[in-house]
C-alpha cells in the first residue's frame, strides 16, 4: 500500500490518426508545466509499454509479435514497464503525470479496470482524454495506413473502422465526467494547435507544439498501386525479417508517385455504416458536444472509389510509370493492363531493393 498520492494522471487513449504523435514527441522534450511530467518509459509514444503491460492476451499484440517476443520476452518487459512506472509515480516533484498510448483506445472493460486498479494506488484521481476523429477523413487515413504498414488487402472494414463504442469502456470504468471525448476538428483548435487544444482541455499550463508530426498521406496512385500488390498475395516474394525494411522503402519510394487524393465514395461509408455501425456511430453523435455535429457529418454523394476492382483496375493506368523504376532485366513476361502485372512488377521492385541491401 502507497502511504502517499499523487495529485492526478492524465491518460491520454488516443485514437489513431488524431495527432498522437504530436502531443506526444512535444511532450517527451518536456511539459512547460512545472506541476507536471510526462511518464518517463524511454520512449514518446508509450502505446506498447502501457497496452502491452494490461492486455489480457499479450502474445497476440502486433507490439510483441513484430519483436518476435518469447513468453519469457513478454514477462520481462512487463515487469520492467511496471517498475518504470512505480519509479515514475513515487517521485514527488510532480503531482501529475501523463500517459499516453493511443493504442489504450482498444482496450477492453477488463483491462481498463485492470489498468485503473493500478493507477489508483498512485494517484487521487484519473482523468482520461480523447480525440475522436469524423467517419469519413477517418476511414479514408486508415485504409492509407493499413495498406502500406500491415499489408492490407481488402476493404474489410472491420479492420478499417474504428468503434467509437468501445470509449464506453472508460465512461463505465471512470464515469462520463472524468473522459473528455474531444472531437479531431483541426480548425477548432484553440490557437490552431493541437498541443495548446490539448493543455486547455487537461487543466495545465498551455504550450504550443515546437514538433509537428504528421503521417504523410499517400496519392490515389501509390495506395492502389500498393493494395493490388497486397491483393495479389502469390505475387510477393518472402523475405523474411527484411520484409518490413523493403516494404518502407517501396512506400518512399512511391511517396511521390501520382497526385490524386485518395478517397472511398460517401455512398459506400454511408452504406458500411448503415450495414454494421449504425449503433456505433448514433453513439458517437450523442458522445460528442453539439457544436461539433456538423463536422462529423459527410456527404454520401462525395465521390470516391467504392470496389476493391475499381482500385485495382485505376492501378493498371500507371503500369508504365512502375516500368521506369526496375532494371528491364528483370521483367520477364509480357505487361499486360492487368491487376497481376503491378503486382508483379511491384515485386521485382521489391527484389532489386533486396539486392540492393546484401
Amino acid at each position: 500500500m502507497v502511504e502517499r498520492k499523487k495529485e492526478l494522471c492524465i491518460l491520454h487513449i488516443g485514437m489513431p490518426k488524431t495527432g498522437s504523435s504530436t502531443i506526444q514527441e512535444n511532450l517527451f522534450q518536456g511539459v512547460k508545466d512545472e506541476r507536471v511530467s510526462y511518464t518517463d518509459l524511454s520512449i514518446a509514444n508509450q502505446s506498447g509499454p502501457l497496452y502491452g503491460l494490461f492486455k489480457k492476451n499479450p502474445e497476440n499484440y502486433h507490439f510483441f509479435k513484430n519483436k518476435k517476443f518469447t513468453e519469457n520476452d513478454i514477462k520481462e518487459f512487463r515487469k520492467k514497464t511496471k517498475k518504470q512506472l512505480k519509479n515514475n509515480f513515487i517521485d514527488f516533484s510532480t503531482d501529475i503525470n501523463i500517459l499516453s498510448g493511443e493504442d489504450l483506445y482498444h482496450s477492453s472493460h477488463d483491462e481498463i479496470k485492470q489498468m485503473k486498479n493500478f493507477l489508483k494506488k498512485f494517484f487521487h484521481k484519473t482523468l482520461v482524454i480523447v480525440y475522436v476523429r469524423p467517419v469519413y477523413s477517418f476511414c479514408n487515413s486508415a485504409f492509407q495506413q493499413l495498406v502500406k504498414n500491415h499489408e492490407l488487402n481488402s476493404f474489410d472494414f472491420k479492420k478499417i473502422y474504428h468503434k467509437y463504442k468501445n470509449l464506453e469502456n472508460y465512461d463505465k470504468a471512470y464515469g462520463k465526467k472524468n473522459v473528455s471525448v474531444v472531437p479531431f476538428v483541426p480548425k477548432k483548435f484553440l490557437k490552431n494547435d493541437l498541443l495548446f487544444d490539448f493543455c486547455s482541455h487537461v487543466g495545465i499550463e498551455k504550450q504550443f507544439a515546437a514538433i509537428k508530426t504528421t503521417n504523410e498521406s499517400l496519392s490515389k496512385e501509390a495506395v492502389a498501386v500498393l493494395f493490388t500488390f497486397n491483393f495479389h498475395k502469390n505475387a510477393k516474394t518472402d523475405f523474411g525479417h527484411r520484409n518490413i525494411l523493403i516494404q518502407h522503402k517501396v512506400t518512399e519510394i512511391l511517396k511521390n508517385f501520382g497526385n490524386e487524393k485518395f478517397q472511398f465514395s460517401g455512398k459506400l461509408i454511408q452504406s458500411i455504416i448503415d450495414k454494421h455501425f449504425k449503433e456505433d456511430y448514433a453513439w458517437l453523435l450523442n458522445r460528442i458536444p453539439d457544436e461539433y455535429s456538423e463536422d462529423f457529418l459527410f456527404d454520401s454523394n462525395k465521390k470516391g472509389v467504392e470496389t476493391e476492382n475499381e482500385l485495382m483496375e485505376y492501378a493498371t493506368n500507371f503500369i508504365d510509370e512502375l516500368t521506369t523504376l526496375i532494371d528491364q532485366q528483370l521483367i520477364d513476361f509480357p505487361l499486360e493492363k492487368t491487376p497481376q502485372t503491378v503486382a508483379k512488377l511491384v515485386n521485382i521492385l521489391r527484389t532489386q531493393i533486396a539486392k540492393e541491401m546484401d
